[in-house]
């Protein structure tokens, strides 16, 4: 079964093989960039493949080019570049993918030596030279490197998908494997015998073959990216939506570049009409140049047939021909003619035009030429044979000549050379052909294609021709120029360009034809306008893709990230929510809060911070629970991006314990161990901080200092423990008579206690001081020892200052101490006033 009918089809529509070629490796640059981060051992260099991919499908878009603007050398240039910048990533891939290269093997300055036996090919070969080494030294050991590293990670893989890469891999070899076998050998030889096997008997183009191969690559690597296991790479909702894109661009991938077929040969056929039309007319030129060409023909030679010189020559057997001679000679000189001749009816020349001609052609027999033997049976006289002594075109018009009678006594034959001019062929700028019904070319706006075969002929025609023997006399050998016979409005390919054929049959001779091959330029324009569109669609789909993916791989780990959140928050054993920014709002919290506060957890969203927090903020603040129970908590806080929102990330502690633990050890650190009442460190600290409420308030600060009466004589008498009881009992009525929380009472060191009064002024000191002393007194503390009274008692200083500059508390302490020395010195058990 012949098939080539499959392979020219694919040859015309050669630019839309090229960018369906183009368009597999933008694919499959594709499916690498969007590759799942593998982890592990056998991750891939995913980028380095995708670069190659991408950088190749450009470079075999640019095969386009030169069938509208041709090959420049620009053009060559950065053909050459793309070619070799994307085979380096090839090698890279593989250098870098292979386990054993990537532990032990050479790092990138191998590419180094390559790359110079590559462009070293330049000096002998020029740029052709470059991409053909290229294709050898570079790609040929990329492309296997490539290869060995996809197989070696499907290899290591555990899970079925990994299987993939191993078909992926085989895909690659066949990939290498078929573009070597297209490539011309460097140095030698026209190309590899596989090649001529695949162009002479093949049916698929190369490119398209390797459209297919690398479509294969990048479906394969898109399932294996779908069907990975990633550990929570991807969740349900995204894989599903993920393969859900993954399928609709490749349905969409599909249907654009065949709806881009039927819209790119729409385009083709707007303009084939067009050039159709153009073409028509200028055919139509050609065949009423040669209508007119052959009719004056046709009647200069009926009018030598008939003049009564050529039938008295004729019919005297050629013995009255010098006056026959005389008016073929002169209508000769007179038209542009090689040469006129008379025949009897046997065919043999009595009369021609070249009597002094050492061509001259008297006597010979013509009777099987067939310009000749079918007039002489009432056939055509007009037709196209090779001139038997040059091999050139030439046309013979012949016309019987009749006696009185009516009978066929002869033949009158014009034989002109053919002139370009004569079809308009000298101005074709394609290619132009008069053939016969056999597709011998017998003139040609190519004077070199003379005597050839447009197509080859079949075994019927070979027959016919046979018969004519009208090719007996070409000197030059049959080739056919194309596959088979063109009909009108064709399109064939010519040494590799495509040609509209326009046909058309001209009266004489019969089944003889004018055809045209014309260069469809404008419809290859139309055709690059049509690619360019669909490429601009396809890069829309593709760039969606791409970007939908990304997106949704962000928006997963994303998600990821937040389940990951959300399981730590929700089992965190501590209260954790999340506030809006602006209106503190609570967004969410925790079930640990919820407990703890005691709310129900849709409660909590209804409220904010504020409903929540008391007073204070940060480290120090108070929380109230849904029992009006106050709590103390320590915040920490971080600003988060929460569901678009700018949000605050807050972890409170529950430090009410640790409060209550804090405040009764300060409180004991504050306490006197013995007597229960504050101790000095807590009346120094008293002292300053009173002293500075009243210096911003402006007011008197009092202050009592006590002290027993000879109580180292009690100690003595009753012994220490004794003396503690006492100690105690003292205390206790000091204490007694202080009922505002302003004042504190405090021991200030052995037997002596002080009492701090802010905001009382002097009487009013003086008649609590005399109020303690009495309330000691009272106690009835038995003191025999005393020289005073036979019970304990005290003696207390009083001093009172309003807080103002240049006074300070020390100074309010040495007026106190002042007093207390002096009740002393009056003899104790009374109070002393010290006046500031």
């Amino acid at each position: 079964m012949d098939l080539t009918f499959l392979r020219d089809f694919f040859l015309y529509h050669k630019d839309y093989v090229i960018f369906f070629y183009g368009a597999s490796l933008c694919i499959l640059a594709t499916a690498c960039f969007v590759m799942k981060r593998q982890e592990g051992e056998d991750e891939l260099p995913w980028a380095f493949l995708a670069a190659f991919a991408l950088l190749h499908g450009f470079h075999v878009w640019l095969g386009i080019v030169p069938s509208l603007a041709g090959s420049g050398l620009f053009l060559v240039i950065s053909d050459s570049l793309l070619l070799i910048v994307s085979f380096v990533m090839l090698f890279e891939f593989g250098r870098r993918g292979n386990p054993i290269l990537k532990k032990k093997g050479p790092t990138w300055w191998i590419i180094i030596p390559l790359l110079a036996v590559t462009a070293g090919s330049w000096f002998k070969l020029g740029w052709t030279g470059i991409h053909e080494n290229a294709v050898f030294f570079l790609f040929f050991p990329g492309g296997l490197l490539a290869a060995w590293a996809l197989f070696s990670a499907s290899r290591r893989g555990k899970l079925w998908p990994r299987r993939l890469l191993a078909a992926c891999s085989l895909l690659m070899v066949l990939y290498v494997m078929e573009t070597i076998l297209f490539s011309q050998i460097p140095y030698g030889g026209d190309s590899l015998p596989n090649r001529w096997l695949f162009t002479k008997h093949g049916v698929l183009t190369s490119e398209l073959i390797e459209g297919f191969l690398g479509m294969g690559m990048a479906l394969i690597l898109s399932l294996y990216s779908q069907s990975a296991d990633q550990a929570e790479a991807m969740l349900h909702y995204f894989r599903r939506r993920s393969r859900f894109a993954f399928w609709f661009s490749t349905c969409t991938v599909i249907l654009l570049i065949v709806s881009g077929w039927f819209f790119v040969q729409y385009l083709d056929d707007i303009a084939t009409r067009k050039h159709e039309y153009d073409v028509a007319k200028n055919v139509e030129l050609m065949n009423n140049k040669w209508l007119f060409f052959v009719d004056a023909a046709q009647r200069d030679v009926q009018g030598i047939a008939g003049s009564s010189s050529a039938v008295l020559a004729v019919a005297s057997g050629g013995k009255n021909w010098q006056h026959a001679a005389a008016d073929l000679e002169d209508y000769r000189m007179k038209h542009p003619v090689e040469v006129c001749f008379l025949l009897d009816a046997k065919g043999k020349v009595l009369v021609s035009s070249a009597l002094a001609s050492s061509k001259s052609i008297m006597g010979e027999d013509f009777s099987r030429r067939p310009y000749v033997e079918h007039p002489l049976n009432g056939g055509e006289g007009s037709y196209v044979d090779f001139d038997p002594a040059t091999g050139k075109s030439a046309y013979y018009a012949s016309y019987p000549i009749y006696n009185a009678q009516g009978t066929i006594i002869g033949l009158a034959v014009i034989k002109e050379n053919i002139e370009r001019s004569i079809l308009n062929f000298d101005k074709q700028p394609d290619l132009a052909f008069l053939v016969n019904f056999g597709g011998t070319i017998f003139f040609s706006s190519h004077p070199q294609m003379v005597g050839m075969n447009l197509w080859p002929p079949d075994e019927d025609t070979l027959a016919k021709l046979s018969v004519s023997r009208h090719r007996q006399s070409s000197a030059k050998p049959l080739k056919a120029l194309l596959r088979q016979e063109v009909r009108q409005g064709d399109n064939t390919l010519f040494e590799g360009r495509r040609y509209l054929v326009t046909r058309r049959f001209v009266m004489e001779p019969a089944n003889w034809a004018i055809i045209l091959l014309s260069a469809n330029r404008e419809a290859a324009t139309y055709r690059i306008m049509g690619i360019v569109v669909v490429i601009l669609f396809f890069s829309l789909t593709i760039g969606f893709f791409i970007v939908f993916e990304k997106s949704l791989a962000s928006s997963a780990q994303i998600a990821v990230t937040e389940n990951r959140f959300r399981a730590l928050f929700e089992s965190a054993p501590g209260a954790i929510f999340i506030i809006e920014s602006g209106t503190r709002k609570i967004l969410s919290a925790n079930n640990f809060m919820a407990g703890w506060l005691d709310y129900r957890p849709e409660e909590l969203l209804s409220m904010t911070l504020d409903d929540l927090r008391v007073d204070g903020e940060g480290a120090a603040c108070r929380y109230r629970k849904r029992n009006d129970v106050l709590i103390h908590v320590e915040e920490v806080r971080s600003e988060i991006s929460f569901r678009g929102h700018t949000a605050h990330l807050i972890i409170a502690h529950d430090i009410d314990d640790r409060k209550k633990a804090e405040e009764l050890l300060k409180t004991i650190s504050m306490s006197d161990g013995l007597t229960g009442i504050a101790n000095r460190r807590r009346f120094d600290e008293f002292l300053d901080q009173g002293w500075r409420r009243a210096m911003r308030a402006g007011t008197e600060i009092s202050l009592l200092m006590c002290d027993i009466d000879f109580f180292k004589n009690y100690n003595d008498t009753y012994g220490h423990q004794a003396g503690d009881d006492c100690l105690k009992r003292v205390a206790l009525a000091i204490r007694d008579n202080f009922h505002r929380a302003d004042d504190l009472a405090a021991r200030y060191g052995g037997e002596e206690f002080a009492v701090i009064m802010p905001g009382t002024d002097a009487p009013g000191a003086l008649s609590l001081a005399e109020a303690v002393r009495a309330a000691v007194e009272a106690q009835g503390i038995p003191h025999n020892a005393s020289a005073v009274s036979p019970v304990v008692t005290l003696s207390v200083g009083s001093a009172t200052i309003k807080a103002q500059r240049g006074s300070s508390a020390k100074a309010l302490l040495a007026a106190a101490d002042k007093a207390l020395y002096q009740a002393k010195n009056e003899g104790r058990n009374r109070v002393a006033t010290s006046l500031s």
